[in-house]
Formats: structure tokens, sequence, C-alpha cells
């Protein structure tokens, strides 16, 4: 797999045309912003980053590698973390992931997106194709309550909509919010 370590810089792979093979390794530190691109299935291996935003769009899909040390983790306060999928799954299924930013998900289609995180999560903006939704954290889920930047929103026919958080409460009240 390919590995980038760029110390206190940005990282910016956001061409439409990267194939990634094998897991991808992100590294980078401070308020830097991170944005890679697949164009198709984006496997992540270890992703650290800093408290800049953190982008990661696979066409056909994302995925993390199978290694215990494949956890997304970001510096605390940090950006929004942003996962876009045309028509693939989104699995973010490994129990030590630490995404301190919000979260905001898009794919359309019939696939699942599973995020799974070591503490709370803020979702930012959520739309979701017809496949079901599952979150689990350890403490809160939780989600801006104004404006249709922060809700949550499933196409026709969605999946079922499974929300876990151990030692935390589920508050998700945006008016905006369209469960099907």
């Amino acid at each position: 797999g390919a590995s980038f370590e760029v110390g206190a810089n940005s990282i910016a792979l956001d061409h439409a045309g990267n194939d990634f093979v094998d897991g991808v390794k992100l590294s980078n530190s401070g308020k830097n912003n991170v944005v890679i691109a697949d164009a198709n299935t984006l496997q992540l291996d270890k992703v650290a980053v800093g408290s800049g935003s953190l982008t990661v769009t696979g066409k056909g899909g994302i995925t993390q590698s199978s290694v215990a040390t494949s956890a997304i983790t970001q510096e605390a306060a940090a950006g929004d973390a942003r996962f876009v999928t045309e028509t693939g799954a989104i699995v973010l299924d490994n129990k030590a992931n630490l995404i301190t930013g919000g979260v905001s998900i898009a794919n359309s289609g019939s696939k699942d997106v599973t995020v799974v995180n070591s503490s709370a999560v803020k979702l930012s903006q959520v739309n979701l194709g017809s496949g079901a939704l599952t979150i689990t954290a350890q403490g809160s889920v939780t989600q801006g309550v104004t404006g249709t930047s922060d809700a949550l929103v499933q196409a026709a026919g969605g999946g079922k909509v499974t929300i876990t958080a151990t030692g935390g409460g589920i508050a998700l009240g945006n008016k905006l919010n369209d469960f099907t």
C-alpha cells in the first residue's frame, strides 16, 4: 500500500483518477487538512491526522484494513471527517477509531454505512442511499439541531438505522432529519 507521512503539512491527494491498491497510510499533524480520493474502493490503513479536516472519497466504497493498527485517529477538537462514496459501502469498523471532529457521510444506492468510534460521535451532514446505517460510539451520539448542514437524510426505502451510544445519550433532534 501507499504511505503519506508529511509532518505539520497538508495532504492533498484529491485527483479523481487516483487508484490506490491495498491499504493507504496517512499521517500529519497540526491544523492541516487531509484530502484523499480514489476512483475505486479506497482501503484505509493507519490514519493518524492532526486537527484539520479529513476528507475521504472512494467512488466504489471506503473500508479499513483488518489490521488492528488500522484505526483512524484525529487530534483533539479536529475539523470534520467526511466520508463520501457514490454507490459503495462505507465500513469504518475498527474499535480503536478516534474521530474527534464532526462525522459527515454521503453515499447513494443500496450499500450500508458503518461507523465505530472509541469516543463520542457528533454527526454533521449525513446523506444516505437506501442501505442501513450503523453508528457505534463509546460516548454520546449527537448532531447539530439547525439547518440542512446537520441533518440526517435517507433515500426512500432506506434501511435500518441502528445507533449505540455506550456510556452516553443519543440526541438527534434536527427537525430536518428524514428517516425512511
